[in-house]
């Protein structure tokens, strides 16, 4: 029998999943070109939207890499008895021991977002950090260079290795740090890495499917690309992303169609947004549609059941 995903049983769950998806692309965009002004209006509070993203999720990559179309990043999740201001600093404090401008390291930025990365920088003592403060939260984001690799020859020797290969870690290990203070005083710290390799164009797709995997047994929507394959290790789900041509109606239909027949369960549906719930043998896999300038970004979250 179908359920609205209103329920109280699925409602959580559903949310969570959704910041899921919201976070594996926040993740792909700060490794990538730090550019986010369509999804959240600034540069600044863009950093700390993606602290906030990470830190609902829970125990969801905790302390283990997750991998973005094959590409390795590890995040970590952890309460501290400081102030976030101290946390902050110590971060920014080891960023500027290696420093690397971050608006000259990564290229085909739109000009008005890097003006506002190098006002950033230009307000802080030495440049090639990045620190934004709103109240009770904040973040520190840069790239760790090793010692000795900081001139001006070095960065040159980057940007032509990052731009023949695609490879970030010509520019050095990313490093993103949300500090946000807690209600019991202490401070919730959330933070990103990249330790060696992560190739950007295999983020960035062209048309064709990016590097990953479509989830065996399950069709992919109509007329698409796959833009994201998110995984993370020891943990028993998984996150595809896909750019569709067709509107969400039809891919909707399909799903109803194509995974009642093979043996699927309707558990759940959203009609006026076509969000759907299917169960399979202790499977749930959650279609999430979105329209958006005449396409249709579907996420499919494949879970075990409850």
């Amino acid at each position: 029998m179908n359920r609205d995903l209103k329920s109280p049983r699925r409602e959580p769950r559903l949310k969570k999943l959704v910041r899921l998806g919201v976070y594996c692309s926040c993740v792909t965009a700060l490794a990538g070109g730090l550019a986010l002004r369509s999804a959240y209006g600034s540069v600044k509070e863009s950093f700390l939207e993606i602290g906030s993203e990470l830190g609902r999720l829970g125990d969801v990559g905790h302390h283990t890499p997750l991998l973005l179309n094959g590409q390795r990043i590890f995040v970590s999740s952890t309460v501290q008895p400081v102030d976030h201001e101290d946390v902050l600093d110590r971060v920014a404090a080891r960023c500027d021991e290696t420093p690397l401008e971050l608006a000259e390291a990564l290229p085909g930025l739109p000009e008005e977002t890097r003006k506002e990365l190098t006002e950033l920088q230009r307000a802080r003592a030495s440049v090639g950090v990045i620190r934004h403060s709103n109240g009770k939260r904040g973040m520190v984001a840069c790239f760790m260079r090793p010692e000795g690799s900081t001139g001006m020859g070095a960065r040159v020797s980057a940007l032509n290795a990052f731009v023949a290969s695609g490879d970030l870690s010509a520019f050095g290990n990313l490093r993103y740090v949300f500090a946000e203070r807690t209600e019991e005083g202490g401070t919730h710290v959330v933070t990103a890495w990249t330790d060696g390799k992560f190739n950007l164009f295999d983020m960035v797709p062209e048309g064709a499917d990016t590097p990953g995997s479509d989830l065996p047994g399950v069709p992919r929507p109509m007329r698409s690309v796959r833009v994201l394959t998110a995984t993370a290790e020891g943990v028993a789900y998984s996150v595809r992303i896909y750019d569709a041509a067709a509107p969400a109606e039809a891919i909707v239909a399909q799903y109803d169609r194509d995974l009642i027949e093979d043996g699927w369960e309707i558990l759940a549906a959203k009609m006026a947004t076509g969000q759907r719930v299917y169960g399979r043998k202790g499977t749930h896999l959650y279609v999430l549609p979105r329209e958006n300038n005449n396409r249709t970004m579907v996420s499919l979250i494949q879970m075990p059941g409850s």
